[in-house]
């Protein structure tokens, strides 16, 4: 399992009786669409960093749900919330009002210092979401013609249509034609490449400025833009919001 170490069989959980690994592997593949390939356990319960696996065998996960949630797993104040919840009122749709959705966007607001919140369902939702919001507001601002956005070589951005399409690998440029256009790619930690990605075609950018979207990642104090600051190794999103400080000219900034 990438990302977790492999452990001894946990007292704590005691014997697991289920069915055997190979069983489990083999309904999943009977009734499942091969979409991805999984590592050779079958995760069954977990209690923290630790999770058991089908075969009693435990693990320390570090992978945090590849991105999803770092909570750990069965947290006792996340399942009783959970259940509680699920007690009153479950899935309802867009079109009403619930309590939970305007308390916790309030609550991401204040502590993030934005305004307003999108709540998604996945990854690629929420992508789809930026590169909408990005489009609509270039489209709001200067008109129809300027909706291209530049992403990074060796990014990945979901598997719906258009956030492969942003997804800078050619290996997932294929069988699913046609994909949607719009996108210009640059290597990570390269600021001359990804503003020659950049042009009047661009979303939210203005010519010779660094990019079509910032990404906070550090505070403005904390910053050193004196000329030969820059290491040569530097993550994307700070290369980029160091760009649009040392580019003289301004970028209109849209953040997501």
């Amino acid at each position: 399992m990438p990302g977790a170490a492999r452990g001894t069989h946990s007292e704590a959980y005691g014997v697991i009786d289920l069915e055997k690994f190979e069983s489990i592997k083999e309904r999943d593949q009977s009734y499942i669409m091969h979409t991805y390939g999984r590592s050779e356990i079958c995760l069954v319960k977990g209690e923290g960093s630790v999770v058991t696996d089908s075969e009693g065998m435990d693990y320390i996960d570090f992978t945090s749900g590849i991105g999803v949630n770092s909570l750990g797993f069965c947290d006792p104040d996340w399942v009783g919330a959970v259940a509680g919840q699920a007690g009153k009122l479950q899935h309802t749709s867009n079109l009403y009002y619930t309590l939970p959705c305007g308390e916790l966007a309030e609550t991401l607001c204040k502590r993030t210092g934005y305004g307003k919140v999108f709540f998604g369902n996945s990854g690629a939702e929420a992508n789809e979401a930026a590169i909408k919001l990005a489009r609509k507001y270039s489209f709001d601002k200067y008109g129809a013609g300027r909706d291209k956005i530049a992403t990074l070589i060796n990014s990945f951005h979901g598997r719906t249509v258009t956030t492969l399409a942003a997804t800078g690998q050619e290996v997932f440029h294929n069988f699913f034609f046609p994909f949607t256009g719009g996108f210009a790619y640059a290597p990570a930690g390269d600021l001359e490449a990804l503003k020659a990605a950049c042009g009047e075609d661009t979303c939210v950018n203005r010519a010779d400025d660094a990019a079509s979207f910032q990404v906070r990642c550090m505070s403005p104090e904390s910053a050193d833009l004196s000329a030969g600051a820059l290491p040569d190794t530097i993550p994307a999103a700070v290369l980029i919001w160091l760009g649009e400080r040392r580019v003289p000219g301004g970028t209109d900034v849209f953040r997501a």
